[in-house]
Parts: C-alpha cells; sequence; structure tokens
C-alpha cells in the first residue's frame, strides 16, 4: 500500500470511529445545556479541565511515548509497554498520595474525588489507546472510541434525565466509559501478552522519559492556553459567563475534531515517511498544503453561519456565546495547524523543541488575557486565544522551514486576514454582515482552490496510479 493510499486509509478509520464518535457527543450539547444551569456547567468544565491538567503529570507523559516508540520497528513493543506500566504506575501513585491537595481549591466546590476518578481513569484508558495505535491496530483502536462514546453517551441521558444527577452524573459518565473502553481493549487486543515484569529495559525507560517529560510541560502549557482564559472569565466575569464561554468552544470543536482525525493518522504516515530522507519533506509539504486550505475554508464558512447555528444549537440563556465564538474558530483553525507542524517534532524526537512553542503560547495566553478580558469579557478571552495560538505558529513554522518543508507564508498572510475579517465584521454587528460574510468566503474559496484541486488531484492521482513513494 503506498503512502497515499495509506493515509487515506487510516484517516477514513480514524473518521468512523474517533469523528463519528465525536460529533454525536457534540449533538448532546443541547442536552447538556437543558439539564445544567451556567453556573452548574462552568463548573463541569473547571473540574474537566483541571483533570486534564492533572493527566500528564499523574501519567509522567508516558503514553505520548509509547505510542512513538510501539509505532518504530526499531523497539520490542513488549519492552516498551512493559517499561510504561511500571513508570505510569509510579506516577499514578504519586498523583493519588498528592489528591487531598484538591480539597484546598475553593473553585472546585469540593469536588476532588471526581477529579481523582477522572484523572486515574484516563491515564490507563490512554496508555492502552495509545499502545494499541501504536501496534497498527487502527479499526480497534477507533472500536474502543466508539464504544467509549456510546457508553459515555448513554450514561448522560440515564444520570441527566432520568437520575437529575447534575455535574457528577456529567463527569461520571466519562469516567465509566474510559473504564470499559479500557476493559474492552485488555481482551480485544490481547494485551497482556505484552506484559512481563521481567520486560523492563533500565535503558528503554531512560529513552522513554527522556523523551516524554519534556511533553509533560508541553501539556501543560497547552492546558494554560486553553484554561487560563476561563479562569479570568470565572474572576472578572463570574461564573455564568464563564458557562456560556465554554459553550462558546462548542462550535470550534467541530474543526477540532476534523483536524483531530487527520492529526492522528497524519502521525502515523509521518513515523513511517521519515525513514525515505529524500522525499519526506516534499511529501509532508503536499499534505499540510492541502490540509491548511481544507482548514481555512472550513473556518471561514462556520465564522459565516455562526450566528444560525448557535440560534439553533444552544439554549436561550446560552445564545451570547456567539459573540466569542468567531474568534475559538480562528484560534481553532491555528490550533489545527499547530498540531500538524508539530509532527515534525514528534518524528524527529525533538520534545524540547515542542515544549518551547507551548511556552510561548502558554505566556502570551496568560498575558493577553490579563489585557483584554477586564475590557472586552469573553470576547477578549477569545480574541487572546487566537493570538497566542499564532505566534506558536509563527514560531513552529520557522522551525519547519528550515527544515525544507513549505508551508505557503504569503498564502497563509492573506488566508489570515480574510478570516480576521470576517469575525471583525461579525463581532461588530456591521449592517449587512452577512452579504459582507458572504464576500469573505467567496474570497477565500478563491484564494485555496487553486491548491486545494492540486493537492486533491495529486493525491488521487497517486492512488489510482498506485505510485508508491
Amino acid at each position: 500500500m503506498n503512502r497515499y493510499k495509506k493515509l487515506l486509509s487510516n484517516t477514513i478509520i480514524f473518521t468512523i470511529g474517533t469523528f463519528g464518535s465525536k460529533l454525536l457527543v457534540f449533538f448532546m450539547l443541547p442536552l447538556y445545556t437543558h439539564c445544567l444551569s451556567t453556573v452548574e456547567y462552568g463548573t463541569a468544565d473547571l473540574i474537566t479541565q483541571c483533570a486534564n491538567f492533572l493527566i500528564p503529570l499523574a501519567a509522567l507523559g508516558v503514553y505520548k511515548g509509547v505510542f512513538r516508540f510501539t509505532a518504530d520497528d526499531k523497539y520490542d513493543r513488549k519492552a516498551c509497554f512493559s517499561t510504561a506500566v511500571s513508570l505510569i504506575a509510579c506516577g499514578t501513585l504519586g498523583f493519588l498520595l498528592l489528591s487531598p491537595l484538591l480539597w484546598l481549591i475553593d473553585a472546585l466546590h469540593g469536588f476532588g474525588w471526581l477529579i481523582i476518578l477522572y484523572v486515574t481513569a484516563a491515564v490507563w484508558h490512554y496508555l492502552l489507546a495509545y499502545f494499541v495505535r501504536g501496534l497498527g491496530k487502527m479499526t480497534l483502536f477507533s472500536g474502543q472510541g466508539i464504544l467509549n462514546t456510546v457508553i459515555t453517551v448513554g450514561l448522560n441521558v440515564v444520570f441527566l434525565l432520568v437520575l437529575k444527577m447534575g455535574l457528577v452524573g456529567y463527569v461520571l459518565s466519562v469516567v465509566i466509559g474510559d473504564v470499559v473502553s479500557s476493559i474492552f481493549m485488555l481482551f480485544a487486543a490481547k494485551i497482556g501478552e505484552y506484559y512481563s515484569f521481567s520486560a523492563w529495559n533500565k535503558q528503554l525507560a531512560h529513552k522513554l522519559l527522556s523523551y516524554s517529560l519534556p511533553l509533560i510541560p508541553t501539556d501543560l502549557f497547552w492546558w494554560i492556553t486553553d484554561l487560563s482564559d476561563r479562569f479570568l472569565v470565572t474572576y472578572y466575569c463570574g461564573e455564568a459567563v464563564n458557562g456560556i464561554y465554554a459553550v462558546a468552544y462548542k462550535i470550534p470543536t467541530l474543526l477540532t475534531l476534523v483536524s483531530g482525525v487527520f492529526a492522528e493518522a497524519w502521525q502515523t504516515s509521518a513515523i513511517e515517511e521519515s525513514k525515505e530522507k529524500g522525499t519526506y519533506c516534499s511529501f509532508f509539504s503536499e499534505i499540510y498544503t492541502g490540509f491548511a486550505c481544507v482548514m481555512f475554508l472550513a473556518g471561514s464558512g462556520l465564522i459565516w453561519l455562526n450566528r444560525w447555528i448557535c440560534s439553533w444549537l444552544y439554549a436561550p440563556d446560552y445564545y451570547s456565546a456567539w459573540q466569542s465564538v468567531s474568534w475559538l474558530l480562528l484560534a481553532t483553525v491555528f490550533t489545527s495547524l499547530v498540531t500538524i507542524l508539530g509532527t515534525s517534532y514528534m518524528v524527529n524526537l525533538k520534545s524540547g523543541r515542542s515544549m518551547r512553542t507551548a511556552a510561548v503560547g502558554a505566556v502570551s495566553n496568560v498575558v493577553l488575557n490579563f489585557i483584554l478580558i477586564p475590557h472586552y469579557g469573553a470576547v477578549g478571552a477569545a480574541v487572546a486565544t487566537f493570538i497566542s495560538y499564532v505566534l506558536v505558529f509563527v514560531a513552529r513554522g520557522i522551525y519547519v522551514a528550515r527544515n525544507g518543508i513549505k508551508i505557503g507564508v504569503m498564502r497563509t498572510v492573506i488566508n489570515t486576514g480574510l478570516l480576521v475579517g470576517q469575525a471583525i465584521v461579525l463581532t461588530a454587528e456591521v449592517p449587512h454582515w452577512f452579504l459582507w460574510e458572504a464576500m469573505f468566503v467567496l474570497a477565500a474559496f478563491i484564494m485555496n482552490c487553486k491548491q486545494l484541486v492540486a493537492a486533491v488531484r495529486g493525491v488521487f492521482r497517486a492512488i489510482i496510479c498506485k505510485k508508491s513513494a
């Protein structure tokens, strides 16, 4: 199977398993906004985001290293998994010993026990899922994602509609979904065969930690970039506004889902194609160009339809979230581009560089939040998030360009200008804004059409002609 066919095949599998399941969760949003008040939803969001902050700490970042090393034929898979299990067991134990500190955080309203359950279940679920993915069992990886979603959604209906458990039920449904999915993978992939206490490898442990530990501050920096605005919006504007702001993220989630599905497929292909030094950069450049065109066009279209989608998807109390959505869509476009460019760090085992660029985003986001939120509220937070991701994109773009990968600087600048123009027109409610938005969408289509058609035609020709790299 040539490089294009494999990338396409993996993308389809991830689309069925990941995009389909995540999209189902997206359409559960009306249930959440009707069953949870704005304050409850804001608190639930803080709980889950705090848990996501703690997951890489409890796991020592090792689950990402498991995928990188398992997918590489140079390393023994049994030694890799067995070593990772021991490392994560130590990390989880340390987290549990320190977990009483959670009760000292007033903003969590005494829900520390939910965070403990969430983090512990997620850490082991991530380890098994990333290992299965590293084994190349893409169908199984996607299947467990579908199972996880079905269980989570089913329990959401039961806990929120039937048992009226509120935010506790909202969080517990995620925990139980992770536990059941982990048990499923243990048996379906026969993971027990890959574990042996004697398979511990000190040298491999050192390599895993050398690669994974810098990913902990990287994840924490991303967490700061994504969550610092939530805390500051709560501080300056109140929990109700934070609940509305949290809901504003749900429409950009559509773009996150698309990019996330492709990024997972691309990471696998990038590791394999990096062995072909002569063609790797041209392949990377070609794939990135097509992906960027899709993201800019999708972002433009969603900004145009922003207010209509909000009126259809959100309960009336949450409708004002539309004011932040456009800027968050812009931020999500650049988040997606940053993720694809970050694959270069993963391939070359440059996790330290990934950490430093993430730090740029975190620091700039916090500074901009303090400047913008007091004056512009939730919209200011969204703008701060957008600018911070642009800065990370610039930092990563310089790195990949120096390594021979073309990202189309002028095309990116023009596309960004068009989307910023759309966001300003919509936020300012310029007269006849709907027509202005349509003109921006048309301009974005004209700007990206040629490159997009060329990329699609090239991939299609390669697949049909069965050209190997």
